[in-house]
């Protein structure tokens, strides 16, 4: 598996589940109530203020227009 980037760690229970490692777990419920704001801020903790740079930005939603 290839090294996930911080937004999909933010996204995925299953990956945040293997490669975040805090002194309490969390429920599937817990995270999936938190925002990606939220989980990216838990990741800063763990990983250093790097990670908001190298997390790209949420998709852009697709406009009525196209």
């Amino acid at each position: 598996m290839s090294k996930p980037t911080y937004r999909e760690l933010a996204t995925n229970f299953t990956i945040w589940y293997n490669f975040v490692l805090l002194e309490e777990q969390i429920f599937e419920r817990d995270f999936n109530e938190m925002s990606i704001d939220e989980k990216l801020d838990i990741l800063e903790g763990c990983f250093g203020p790097e990670i908001r740079a190298l997390s790209p930005p949420p998709p852009k939603a697709a406009s009525a227009n196209e």
